[in-house]
């Protein structure tokens, strides 16, 4: 006989109630499973449930770069989770191994926990390439003058780039020593007094960042010529038409000697071209501020220079006048452009000024021609004059072809010739018209007697503040000097028609 037997499995939530369907979602919990054999179902087995959630996709930087040099692979891939796992493919292949070379493309990261594997993180893979060094180096200057500052363009040239390398510059024989400088070109401007050897190298882009071995250049010095000041008088100050102080220069390596920038009158003096001393004299005969050059260049053409100023001022004039003068100026310093006025009077030199005033007579008019100490309307000895104003308004009070007569004059006047006129002739003088007048003495005091007083046109050379006066009449000297500001009269001449 053969028996029959029916397996039935149900499960339940807990006791009593139905069986659950097998589309039910779980839960995590406790559930109960039975068996039914031949119709008869058996005691129910707690099961308990535990229900796992799928975890988030792992966290991981975007693009992700690699030096391709260093061969990278799957496991080169960084991502942060659990159990990572990568892929080639946004969704579905297999996991790649560790070991697989990476390319140029995008990856996907995905973390496993509980045995749930999280959704897919894509990944985008760069691959650089390193740079190669450089094979050359240059300078469009090759070679420099010692001490002279010279600009330079250094030029690299071989090797490659790579991905996005810079070029490293520095000076030594080392390279990589004294790293001065990074550019993206393979160019680079420096300047240079000395000899001096540069480097350059390559430093590779992200990822490749090694750098390259590198080469050299050196740039060339020759020495220059030498000028040395000796004599520390190389700025200095003179009047037109006075030497300079001389002045010294020293100087070796030399082919040529170069001048500009002196005044006229000075002039260089060179004892030997080669090697030796050049000296400066001469006296200058043109005004204004002279700065000089003297240029020593050897037979490689470098060149050195020496400067100094040579200023050179008019000389000096002084002015008598009978205000005090305002100096005006017009120009800048000594210059030969400069003029220079007082009361109107345009010179060309630097004035010293000598003044006197008109003294303002008793009875008189400080501010007319005369300054008398007696009536202005005087007919018998006319009007009295400081010198300082005979001189001043020479032109208004004897017009031309009048003039204000000189010593010479005098003399000519009283012995028909202007030889043998000093003080200790005695003459009858005896001219009809010239007659015996007053004076004024500098305390406003009047004056006379049987002389006659009339000024002269010069100054006294020994003292300039006394101004020539003629006597002319008996038994006195043609001529002697008095005090400026004294009042005499004034009789115009001139020459016979």
């Amino acid at each position: 006989m053969v028996e029959r037997r029916r397996i039935d499995p149900r499960r339940y939530v807990g006791a009593g109630g139905s069986s659950l369907s097998t589309t039910t979602a779980l839960a995590s919990g406790v559930y109960y499973a039975s068996q039914t054999i031949n119709r008869c179902e058996s005691a129910r087995k707690a099961v308990t449930a535990t229900i796992y959630n799928t975890p988030d996709a792992p966290t991981a930087s975007s693009p992700q770069t690699f030096c391709s040099a260093s061969n990278p692979t799957v496991a080169s891939l960084s991502a942060n989770g659990t159990d990572i796992k990568w892929y080639n493919v946004a969704s579905g292949g297999s996991a790649l191994s560790t070991t697989s070379a990476l390319t140029i493309a995008t990856y996907y990261a995905t973390q496993t926990t509980n045995g749930c594997e999280s959704a897919r993180k894509a990944v985008a893979v760069t691959l650089n390439a390193p740079p190669t060094a450089p094979t050359g180096l240059t300078s469009n200057v090759t070679t420099i003058c010692a001490g002279t500052s010279t600009a330079m363009t250094l030029t690299a040239s071989g090797g490659s780039d790579g991905s996005g390398a810079v070029y490293q510059w520095g000076i030594g024989t080392m390279v990589g020593s004294n790293a001065a400088s990074t550019t993206t070109a393979n160019t680079y401007e420096v300047s240079t007094d000395a000899a001096t050897t540069y480097w350059v190298r390559r430093i590779g882009a992200t990822a490749c960042t090694d750098a390259t071995s590198g080469t050299t250049t050196t740039i060339a010095a020759v020495a220059s010529s030498t000028i040395i000041l000796t004599s520390a008088n190389n700025s200095q100050t003179v009047t037109i038409n006075t030497a300079i102080t001389a002045i010294q220069y020293t100087f070796a390596n030399v082919y040529t000697l170069g001048f500009s920038g002196f005044p006229q009158g000075v002039t260089p003096s060179v004892s030997s071209l080669t090697s030796g001393t050049c000296n400066l004299s001469g006296t200058p005969i043109v005004t204004g501020i002279f700065t000089y050059t003297i240029t020593a260049t050897n037979n490689t053409g470098c060149s050195v220079t020496a400067t100094g100023t040579i200023t050179v001022i008019p000389a000096p004039i002084t002015y008598t006048g009978c205000t005090t003068p305002t100096l005006t100026l017009t120009g800048v310093g000594f210059t030969s452009a400069a003029t220079y006025s007082v009361n109107g009077l345009i010179l060309s030199s630097p004035v010293t000024v000598t003044s006197c005033t008109k003294t303002d007579y008793s009875g008189g008019s400080s501010g007319a021609f005369n300054a008398d100490c007696r009536s202005n309307s005087d007919t018998l000895y006319g009007h009295l004059f400081s010198w300082c104003m005979v001189v001043q308004y020479a032109a208004q009070l004897c017009p031309s072809p009048w003039r204000v007569p000189t010593t010479g004059d005098f003399c000519k006047i009283a012995n028909g010739s202007e030889s043998n006129c000093d003080n200790t002739v005695s003459q009858h003088i005896g001219i009809n018209g010239w007659l015996t007048g007053n004076f004024c003495t500098y305390d406003g005091t009047l004056g006379g007697g049987v002389s006659g007083f009339y000024w002269s046109s010069l100054e006294n050379e020994y003292n300039l503040d006394n101004g020539y006066i003629a006597f002319v009449t008996d038994h006195l000297n043609p001529k002697t000097h008095r005090i400026k500001s004294n009042g005499f009269a004034l009789r115009c001449v001139r020459d016979a028609q």
